[in-house]
Parts: structure tokens; sequence; C-alpha cells
């Protein structure tokens, strides 16, 4: 499997002779995607999604690997905790 570009990604609207489009960009500045609407109104959902995608894998990654953690201590359930619902608020346009 190849790697993918490196998060935490950012949404950036971009307005462009007056109509705005989304840009994904990554942590070092570059821009990685450019989201287009197949429906009206779902571009910027969309792009929230796709922005939130490496925080939502590492936050899945993290809690599979406590999953199965009999004697898993409060402060890394809370971490964890807070890891899931950071990603979770990113991907629905709380957070970016």
């Amino acid at each position: 499997m190849s790697k993918h570009t490196e998060g935490p990604w950012k949404l950036r609207p971009y307005t462009k002779a007056g109509e705005t489009e989304y840009l994904i960009d990554t942590g070092d500045g570059w821009t990685t995607a450019k989201v287009y609407a197949t429906i009206p109104g779902e571009d910027e959902a969309n792009a929230r999604i796709m922005t939130a995608a490496p925080d939502l894998l590492a936050a899945c990654r993290a809690t599979l690997a406590h999953m199965y953690d009999d004697e898993i201590d409060a402060p890394t359930a809370a971490q964890l905790t807070e890891q899931l619902t950071r990603a979770i608020a990113k991907a629905e346009g709380g957070q970016q």
C-alpha cells in the first residue's frame, strides 16, 4: 500500500470569479486536493471529510491499539476519547 500525505490537513476556502472552491492544504503548506461538488452545496462538506481523514485514521489506529486492553487507565481512555471527538468534529465542520 502506498503512503498518504502526512497530516494535519487544513481546509482553505478559495474564492475565484465569485465562486468558492475548497482546497485541502497539507501541514507543510502544499495543496493536496481541490474539491468539486457533484451536487451543489456538498463541496464544503466533502472537503471537511477529506480534510479530517488523517486525523480520523490516527484516532482509529490509537483506539484499536487499546481496544482489547482490559486494564486501560483513565487518562489513556480520556485521551483516546478526546482524539476521536476532535477528529469527528473536524469532519463535521466543528474544528479546522
